[in-house]
């Protein structure tokens, strides 16, 4: 799985950290932000979209990737063969069998070859409470493996980690051809914690929220309010320890007291 980490405009050229970009709709208006990934993506960089206003970038078509918001599949655009995806809010698997209908829906349109799987909250706009509330999307992708509702024809996406302990739960929950069919991970976290000089921790990833830090928001990960940020010194320092860890998470790599707290909680039947 590789991740990708939204970053500030001043912050962007200066760290290589990444061979993958994202712009986002409500941040192409920011002066330089889309100059910017125009320059990675002359560079040979990869670039992904989220939402459908794609007339700010200079060669629409290196876009790798655009992926709708609010359910718009193809949005305003040509996409000149590049793939589409489509975001898909984790539900609380109940009885009925109803929770799964949306993945369904997405995972039979032969238009969508992405689908990107985002957190509950996400649809909220509020900043998430807790280091574990992310694990209902967990819970949400085991049930859809367990019932045989997992889509092993399309990649997946996570759309937004607010505990990046969670990368590592993929390769110990599910057999190595379904983790392989998680191709990309979308981490805005490393950056916002990074202005407040917050490490992350091996054994638990985040292990306490900041109200300050809205990484969840549904449009641009809480990226809009820093964008113009420009880290200094120490603070990048802190970002590219931050990026390791989350890399290493990534990998495979397991944070104890997290897997702990999630099996505990699927034991249990929490979700």
């Amino acid at each position: 799985m590789k991740v990708a980490f939204p970053t500030s405009i001043p912050t962007i050229p200066k760290v290589d950290i990444s061979s993958t970009y994202v712009g986002f709709d409500c941040l192409l208006k920011c002066p330089g932000f889309v100059e910017a990934l125009n320059t990675k993506a002359n560079q040979g960089a990869t670039i992904m979209h989220i939402g459908s206003k794609i007339t700010g970038y200079a060669y629409p078509e290196k876009l790798n990737t655009v992926v709708s918001v609010a359910g718009n599949h193809w949005g305003n655009y040509e996409l000149n063969g590049n793939r589409r995806g489509a975001i898909v809010v984790a539900e609380c698997p109940d009885e009925d069998g109803t929770w799964y209908r949306k993945y369904e829906d997405v995972c039979s349109n032969s238009d969508i070859s992405v689908i990107a799987i985002a957190m509950p909250i996400l649809t909220g706009g509020s900043h998430v409470s807790s280091p574990f509330d992310n694990i209902l999307r967990i819970t949400y992708i085991k049930a859809l493996v367990d019932a045989g509702k997992f889509c092993t024809d399309k990649v997946h996406w996570l759309y937004g980690v607010s505990n990046p302990a969670e990368l590592g739960m993929y390769h110990q929950l599910f057999t190595s051809f379904v983790a392989s069919r998680f191709e990309l991970a979308i981490c805005s976290t490393c950056f916002l914690y990074s202005i407040f000089g917050i490490p992350f921790s091996m054994s638990t990833g985040i292990t306490e929220r900041l109200p300050e830090i809205h990484d969840t928001r549904f449009g641009d990960l809480g990226m809009h309010p820093w964008i113009t940020y420009m880290l200094n010194r120490e603070q990048i320092r802190q970002f590219f320890l931050n990026v390791d860890t989350v890399q290493e998470f990534a990998s495979g790599v397991l944070a104890d007291k997290y897997v702990s707290r999630v099996f505990d909680m699927l034991e249990e039947g929490v979700v």
